[in-house]
């Protein structure tokens, strides 16, 4: 069985209406340089699917995951930009899947819909 992978982009604090004391996601995960005018860089996401496919063999149980504020809160074109940037590395020989993190509030039937039609194959709910 081969082990799962999971490429990893944080979006800190977008979508969430929060910004607690105990949850400072941007030194947490790192990103402060991926972030360009509060975006995840795109280029960074091409640049980063295209490394971990040319040097990490089959990826048949590996999900490029976006982390972090809350996915489905984030404003539709954001989300789709993001969604798009990794649909050039899904499907066989590539990356499996999609995996996201949200609030359960930000979740409705049109939501599942744009996930679904984007590869999306595991949302966390917290």
């Amino acid at each position: 069985m081969a082990k799962h992978k999971t490429l990893a982009f944080f979006i800190p604090h977008r979508g969430c209406p929060h910004q607690c004391s105990f949850c400072d996601q941007r030194t947490i995960s790192g990103t402060v340089h991926a972030i360009v005018d509060g975006d995840v860089d795109l280029n960074l996401i091409t640049q980063t699917c295209r490394e971990m496919l040319e040097r990490s063999g089959t990826l048949e149980s590996a999900e490029i995951a976006f982390f972090g504020g809350s996915f489905t809160a984030v404003e539709p074109a954001y989300q789709t930009a993001l969604l798009e940037a990794a649909q050039p590395f899904l499907g066989t020989g590539k990356f499996s899947g999609i995996r996201i993190s949200t609030r359960p509030d930000a979740v409705d039937a049109a939501v599942l819909e744009r996930l679904k039609a984007y590869h999306v194959t595991a949302v966390e709910l917290g």
